[in-house]
């Protein structure tokens, strides 16, 4: 190792040859390809270009910086607009707000899916509800479209249960959470906002989970009341079920929101 000063401060450098030759210093001034250690603090009155970025850490704090904000790390602070990057790549961060997000929105699709030539329920889709839910309100819009009714009336379903991927038995045993017969051509609606408590002895309510309701709200009904094990991964499942093989009923869009 080798010392030298600048400014009066005192520079270590890998090795004799990378030390400044000034104020009792060997070897070639800067540029060098070496590492220097500064004990006291460094001023920079003009500007510093570095056009190959810092291979390893460049570290500093208030007291090493003409003010606090352009300390490195502590005492710093920076004003929105001031930021530049792609967001993507600060991967902590983008993980922590994807997070967030997945949240609020458990499910969303706009993909049409026609149910027709059959009278079995469908399975449109399974949504995972989050372990960790509590004390949130699960709000659910089903939109379908009757093209075709046939002899008579399709439905729409929402159930509960815990396999992602559920066989036809596996659905029809599922719990309903709420139905809506369609009696009519054209676009329907069926929405539920569900009040969920998590944990092991967990529950979720809806209302009128057994009779035909395409909305919750403007109803009288009494919340039907279904308990649930909710750190063990639960499933809402949405369905149609057209009552003869000619009908025909397309699924427009689902949309599945946790508010906690």
């Amino acid at each position: 190792m080798a010392t030298t000063k600048i400014l009066g401060l005192e520079i270590t450098a890998a090795t004799a040859s990378f030390a400044l030759s000034v104020a009792g210093g060997v070897g070639p001034a800067f540029p060098y390809t070496g590492s220097a250690i500064i004990s006291g603090s460094l001023t920079v009155t003009g500007s510093l270009n570095v056009s190959a970025g810092f291979t390893g850490s460049l570290q500093g704090t208030a007291s090493y910086a003409v003010t606090a904000s352009y300390a490195l790390n502590g005492g710093g602070s920076a004003a929105w607009g001031g930021i530049t990057g792609t967001l993507s790549t600060q991967t902590d961060l983008q993980t922590e707000l994807t997070a967030k997000q997945n949240k609020l929105i458990l499910f969303c699709t706009s993909s049409v899916t026609t149910v027709t030539g059959s009278t079995s329920e469908t399975l449109i889709a399974s949504v995972a509800i989050p372990t960790t839910i509590n004390n949130a309100m699960l709000r659910s819009s089903f939109i379908v479209r009757s093209v075709t009714l046939g002899a008579g009336a399709p439905r729409t379903r929402i159930r509960i249960g815990t396999v992602a991927s559920p066989t036809l038995v596996q659905i029809t045993a599922a719990t309903s959470l709420g139905t809506n017969a369609i009696g009519s051509l054209g676009m329907v609606s069926m929405y539920r906002t569900m009040p969920v408590i998590g944990g092991v002895s967990g529950s979720i309510k809806a209302v009128a989970m057994g009779s035909n309701v395409n909305a919750d709200y403007g109803q009288t009904a009494a919340f039907d009341i279904v308990s649930r094990d909710f750190t063990t991964q639960q499933y809402l499942y949405y369905t149609i079920t057209n009552t003869t093989v000619a009908g025909q009923t397309d699924c427009y869009g689902i949309l599945v929101e946790n508010i906690q």
